[in-house]
Order: C-alpha cells, then structure tokens, then sequence
C-alpha cells in the first residue's frame, strides 16, 4: 500500500489504507492495525460506502482526529473483498470546507444522522462538542422536541427550518445532502444568531433575506462538497486497490478476484521469483530494474492464454495461474519463460539472473490465497544449484518442513 504515497499527498489525504476481510488494515505510512471494531470497515464489509465523523486516529501514535472515507472493494459477483480507507486530517478536512456567512456571525455545521459534527464552519466563538444533538439539550432542555424533529427529519431526508436556544435565540435551515449513491446521508445546518438581523429588517423582510441566503449558503457548501468527494476519486481508489504502479498490469489483489471468479478453477498456481534480481540494480541501476520488471511482465502476458491470469504480487515476485491439463505442457512453458527472461538478463551483461517457482494444483474447493500460499511454500525449497527450477508443492518432504520450521 506505501507506493501509492504520492496519490495520498496528491489528494491532501493523511494516509490510504486498505483493510483485509478480518480487519487488519495496512497504510501508505507503514501502519498495520486491526481496524475491525470499527463501523466504516463493518459498513464497508456489508458492501455500503461510508464518510465517517470525527475519529481518534488508531493508526497513529499521536492519536488524532481524523475522518475517514470507506469504500468496499468488490469482485464482478458483489463479493466484498475488503475495503479502502481514505484518512482525513479532520483540522485539515475541516479548514477544506470553511465559508464565512452574515459578517461572521453565522456557523454551519455537517451533521450525520446521530448528530456527529462531521464539520463545522465559522464562527470560531461558538463551542461545540463532537455532537450537536448534545449541544442542542445541553444548552436548553426545552429543545428536546426540536432534536426529536431533527432526527426525524434527517432520517426522512428532509429539509426543515426554525428556530433553536444555542448561545442565544438562533434561526437556523437544514437540508439533507446524500453522498455515495446514497450509502451516506449529511444534514447541513446554518444557524444565524437572531441578533444579527434584529437590527436591519422588519419581520417580513427579515425571514426573506433569511430564507435567500440559506439558500445560496446550501448550494454553495453543495458544490465543495461535490468537488471533494467527486466520483473520479471514488474511481482513481478503485483503480489503485487493483493495479500495479510499475507495470499497469494486474495487482495481487486482483489476480486472486479474477482467479476466484473462474467457472473452470484447475489449474496451476505458480508463485515465480527473480533468483538474484537485486544484481541487475546493482550493475545497471534501479532504472535498469524497472524496466526488466516491464519486460518480464510482457513476457507473461504473452505466454498466458484465456482463461488464464498473472498478477505481481511485489517487487520481483509474481503470481501466474495456468490452466495446462499436462503436467509435461506446462513445463515446458515454463522453461520457454525461463528462457525469455534469462535471455533479458544476458542482453544487460547481468549473470545469474534466472526464475524459481513453486507449483500447486489448485483444487475446486481452496480459495486461491490459500492455494497460493502453498505454491510460495514450494518455492521456498527450490534448490540454488540451477538444475531445476521449479519445486512441486506435492514434491515437498513436510517433515523436513516442519523441522525448519
């Protein structure tokens, strides 16, 4: 997940994650954390988007609030694979999205729908808690019936106006705005202090000029609202949770969802690794070492065929799944790859560059991460005496496994 820093940075993002289907959750800063207790990743699990409120941050030591965007990650059959995480800074998210209203005497606040401040826009005097529901009781027990309205309301998603015993009498105009195809509900609040218009207008012409600058107020707070959480970034997530950076080809993540969406899933599973790869940086550089990774991934997408898939799992390390019903044709294979790619490495002057791999038969009833975990394993007692190149996982003594263990 680290290399798609320069995406968190491009976008003013704190951090991007992306949490496993037990919870375990790694970031573009290095933290992994097991984020299952929360309600974004519980939500995303059962396939719904979700913008949280403000958080104390569980991935940092520091321990600071943040606000985070959930998006579950889903193959073609709607199977929840896990789900990204975008973290906001919530001073920073916050500052995003501040507009001054009515000489600064007016504050809005975004709200979800058990009245969580999400953000809270001017008026700097005003002291507000994580909640405005509690505000509103806190200051005034006769508002009770008024937040009973407001939740009503927010959860019927309607709009509504009124007036409301904060820091004194205040009007105010709320109006839902539905976020994520509708997986997410805000309620945007304006309050105006009734002071503010006491002095200017009579009766009928304060409740207008009210009425119109709540209106342009909403739309104004509608379109940043847009522009932040535009459906491109929704897809740009989409995209990175699935593609390699170096290659444009596929991720690990992704070859396990092709694989598993298979109707016909026999097949050979091959965790395949550069043998001695690091010397092509040391003798041509880390240029010279990208682009072997492109040329070896060129050289896979033209040995598979339909039905069949690669992915690179990380740096040198990929992941092939082959569908060759005989164990003598996919060998073979196998050694005219093995050919191409130590044939790239001799082009550089670069010796002793060659691929291993371990080998599983994947059977109908093994998901693919566990197929390929034992193909890994395989890989791991290939020999490094280059007369063969390959282990079988069936191949394997386990009790010499277990004793190095």
């Amino acid at each position: 997940v680290m290399q798609y820093q320069s995406f968190v940075e491009a976008y003013g993002l704190k951090r991007l994650g992306f949490c496993m289907p037990d919870g375990m959750t790694s970031s573009t800063d290095g933290a992994v954390t097991d984020l299952s207790h929360r309600e974004f990743f519980q939500r995303g699990m059962e396939g719904k988007r979700t913008i949280t409120g403000v958080l104390i941050d569980a991935m940092s030591d520091e321990h600071g609030m943040v606000n985070v965007m959930s998006i579950p990650i889903q193959d073609e059959s709607g199977e929840v694979l896990g789900v990204a995480c975008l973290t906001y800074d919530s001073e920073a998210f916050n500052d995003t999205l501040q507009l001054t209203s009515f000489d600064g005497q007016g504050y809005s606040c975004v709200i979800n729908e058990k009245g969580e401040i999400v953000v809270a826009m001017g008026n700097d005097e005003l002291n507000l808690s994580e909640n405005l529901f509690t505000d509103i009781l806190n200051s005034d027990s006769d508002n009770a019936e008024l937040v009973e309205e407001l939740q009503g309301r927010i959860e019927r998603k309607e709009s509504t106006y009124g007036i409301v015993n904060l820091s004194e009498k205040d009007y105010f105009y709320g109006t839902p705005v539905e976020l994520m195809g509708g997986d997410v509900t805000w309620y945007m609040l304006t309050i105006v202090p009734s002071s503010y218009f006491d002095d200017r207008f009579d009766a009928i012409q304060k409740y207008l000029f009210l009425m119109d600058f709540f209106v342009l107020l909403v739309i104004g707070l509608g379109i940043l609202l847009f522009v932040l959480l535009s459906r491109e970034q929704f897809r740009e997530t989409r995209r990175l949770a699935y593609e390699d950076p170096l290659t444009g080809g596929a991720n690990y993540a992704r070859f396990c969802q092709v694989v598993d969406s298979f109707r016909d899933r026999h097949g050979y599973l091959v965790s395949m690794n550069i043998k001695n790869f690091s010397n092509i940086k040391i003798a041509a550089g880390r240029a010279a070492g990208d682009d072997m990774i492109r040329e070896i991934w060129n050289i896979l997408k033209d040995a598979i065929r339909d039905n069949e898939m690669i992915g690179r799992v990380r740096e040198d390390h990929f992941a092939l799944f082959i569908t060759e019903n005989n164990e003598e044709a996919f060998l073979n294979r196998m050694e005219d790859v093995s050919y191409k790619i130590h044939e790239l490495a001799r082009r550089i002057q670069v010796p002793g560059v060659y691929p291993h791999y371990g080998v599983y038969w994947l059977k109908e009833s093994e998901s693919v991460e566990d197929g390929f975990s034992k193909a890994r394993i395989a890989e791991n007692f290939v020999s490094s005496d280059h007369a063969k190149h390959y282990v079988f996982y069936s191949e394997i003594d386990h009790n010499e496994m277990y004793e190095n263990e």
